[in-house]
């Protein structure tokens, strides 16, 4: 049986980790940008920029995590 190895793996995760955070970052930078609407904009309460950036590396991590922990009941 041929060995497998876990480069092509690792250099895979490496650029989406990458590109994870060019686009938070890109959104983020985004968000920022006034609103030029025609209709008007309501007081809403809104979450801060780095909040978002926050949760959505939380959340990246905690879908890496869960994916690559081995499942117990699986043979």
């Amino acid at each position: 049986m041929a060995a497998i190895t876990p480069l092509p793996f690792a250099i895979g995760m490496l650029l989406a980790l990458g590109l994870f955070v060019a686009l938070t970052w890109f959104l983020v930078n985004e968000s920022r940008r006034p609103v030029h609407w025609p209709e008007p904009v309501r007081d809403d309460p809104h979450v801060s920029h780095p909040r978002v950036a926050v949760i959505c590396v939380l959340f990246a991590l905690w879908s890496l995590w869960a994916t690559a922990r081995p499942v117990s009941g699986w043979r």
